[in-house]
């Protein structure tokens, strides 16, 4: 197992709850409502027991549903994808499981990396203005986006099974600002 980050504190310790959901990625991919679908449930699921519900609701709506465009795409059209929920007393762990397109894995990798080492301004003015998609592209601006505007830590483990596990964690500080 390959961690490009460090895992954020509180994904060792045991959650307040969970929810973990599996389906075929194939049926996101014909259908992409189901993302923000999927996305909004899981903020209304979790955003009743903060102070400032509706802003709660709206940034973990925001950011799962740019987690799961991203696995959705990266993933090969055949296989299923894991999504796990964690509510951790610093804040909330999303978790995506998949088997990313041979061709996609290697970059998808490299540009975690990357957003690892660097969300500066800079950075993210470059994919805000860009011109042209790039050749390997699986929702780079919707992940730096959710990295720089809403302090999520973004982590990704690679599996002895070929598949590639996404975590984002929001600290609390985040969702009741």
């Amino acid at each position: 197992m390959q961690s490009l980050r460090p895992q954020p504190q509180s994904s060792r310790m045991s959650p307040l709850f969970a929810l973990k959901l599996t389906f075929p990625a194939q049926d996101f991919q014909t259908n992409w409502t189901q993302c923000s679908l999927l996305a909004n449930y899981m903020a209304e699921y979790t955003a009743y027991q903060f102070t400032q519900q509706e802003r709660a609701e709206n940034i973990i709506s925001t950011v799962a549903n740019e987690l799961l465009e991203t696995a959705v795409h990266l993933a090969t059209p055949h296989s299923d994808l894991t999504l796990h929920l964690e509510q951790h007393a610093a804040g909330l762990q999303l978790e995506v499981s998949l088997l990313p397109q041979p061709d996609l894995a290697t970059a998808y990798t490299a540009f975690l990396q990357d957003l690892a080492d660097d969300v500066g301004e800079q950075a993210y003015m470059q994919w805000l203005t860009a011109v042209t998609i790039p050749p390997h592209y699986f929702n780079q601006l919707g992940l730096m986006m959710i990295a720089h505007d809403f302090s999520v830590r973004i982590t990704s483990v690679s599996l002895a099974s070929e598949r590639i596990c996404t975590r984002l964690f929001i600290p609390n500080e985040e969702l009741q600002a």
